[in-house]
């Protein structure tokens, strides 16, 4: 039989005395490193971002609320740009505004009433304007060529040219350039985007026309080019359920997952076939999808920022100078014991050893000019998110320009703002 006390209550632990702490006569209190030293310092924005984000990591509901307020502080752009799209086609008299009764009507309706013939006149001046500018640009029948900047370099800019056509080929362009140019004169803004994708189970280079009404894009406002000083942009991305699966779902579990959130579609009628299809572009909403046969996404794009080492090997002729995250300095650092085996073992002195430099060295000139070591490195990352802000897909920047897959532009950027060819 043991001595243990059995009348313990649930969950009350035995009590161990503990030796008696000997005070030795004439030692000082020592205090830990940890109370005198600053607190944790945040080195990765997005892991900040989750310590201080009360959901799962599989959410990200700051993000998402980041997002729509973005995109809703471009909502007077994107009620300029339908009131523009409707002067250019002949709905000059579509403004709502209030009647002698203070009802609100269309301002043809108010304007019939004091007609004799209730017939409001209009026109419409601006469409042949736009229509003429467009025609002229269509009208241009030139070719996009490259040329080689360097001495003896013609067949490779001969080669580049073929790429560059064969992809305007592909995409179309000349369609999509008149598109992109009707939404430059309409509503000052055009955004494309080019990724690799598969059309028509064709994998290339695709150019994809992007809504600017579902874009969205955060800068300082400073620089005519706005995407040099963004740090947010998105948009907002619409899939059927098979476009959808075959986009995300990488296995039957990932499937059911999908359909766990936006449904199976069973239930979906016909409404995405109707005949009210101009609704479905002028009543925006940010979480709602202008047919219940679309499941929303949000395709989100942040500045982050985060240490990394940038480290110069100079026996790599082909890309000498590269950058790494802090875990993978342990393999530098014993591919470095490795070089200094071999180099001694070969009668070489250490100076002669060629190592890759993460910043040890501290005789180095790139060292000292600070081009190598530590750095708080900054990079695109991307999310997409659903409704409920669960994270369907991360990852940085897998372009070798490093940045986005977007290219925008807008006309009279000034001050932050833009203005159309119409509006002016």
């Amino acid at each position: 039989m043991c001595d243990c006390d059995h009348n313990r209550t649930k969950g009350e632990g035995v009590k161990i005395p503990l030796p008696e702490k000997k005070q030795i006569e004439g030692m000082k209190r020592l205090i830990p490193k940890s109370a005198i030293t600053n607190k944790e310092k945040v080195t990765d924005s997005l892991k900040s971002q989750r310590k201080n984000e009360p959901f799962s990591w599989k959410k990200d509901l700051t993000l998402l609320e980041t997002a729509k307020n973005v995109w809703m502080s471009h909502d007077s752009y994107r009620q300029n740009r339908l009131r523009n799209i409707r002067y250019i086609f002949g709905n000059q008299w579509g403004d709502m505004v209030r009647d002698n009764c203070g009802n609100i009507v269309s301002e043809y309706d108010r304007l019939s009433k004091s007609m004799p013939d209730g017939v409001v006149l209009q026109d419409n001046i601006i469409f042949s304007k736009i229509n003429a500018l467009i025609g002229l640009y269509l009208d241009q029948g030139t070719e996009y060529v490259c040329f080689a900047r360097q001495e003896n370099a013609d067949r490779k800019g001969q080669m580049m040219t073929n790429a560059v056509m064969t992809n305007y080929d592909i995409n179309e362009m000349p369609v999509l350039m008149k598109g992109e140019l009707l939404e430059m004169l309409a509503g000052g803004l055009s955004v494309s985007k080019e990724i690799w994708s598969s059309h028509d189970d064709i994998e290339d280079s695709y150019t994809y026309f992007v809504n600017p009404s579902y874009f969205f894009f955060r800068s300082k406002g400073a620089d005519p080019r706005p995407l040099w000083d963004c740090d947010l942009m998105g948009e907002i991305v619409d899939y059927t359920r098979g476009e959808l699966a075959a986009r995300f779902a990488n296995s039957p579990y990932d499937y059911s997952q999908l359909m766990q959130i936006y449904g199976d579609g069973k239930d979906v009628g016909m409404d995405y076939f109707g005949v009210n299809a101009e609704e479905r572009h002028t009543d925006l909403s940010w979480d709602t999808p202008p047919s219940n046969n679309l499941c929303r996404t949000y395709e989100i794009w942040t500045y982050e920022h985060k240490l990394r080492y940038r480290i110069y090997d100079p026996l790599d002729l082909e890309e000498p100078t590269y950058i790494i995250d802090p875990e993978d300095l342990e393999e530098i650092k014993f591919r470095n014991e490795q070089r200094i085996r071999e180099y001694l073992a070969e009668g070489f002195t250490l100076e002669d050893v060629p190592q890759i430099n993460y910043g040890q060295l501290k005789d180095d000139e790139l060292v000292k000019k600070k081009k190598i070591g530590p750095i708080y490195h900054q990079y695109w990352h991307c999310k997409i998110l659903t409704q409920q802000g669960y994270v369907l897909e991360e990852f940085d920047s897998p372009y070798d320009h490093k940045g986005t897959p977007y290219v925008f532009h807008m006309s009279n950027y000034i001050n932050g703002q833009w203005y159309p060819f119409v509006n002016i």
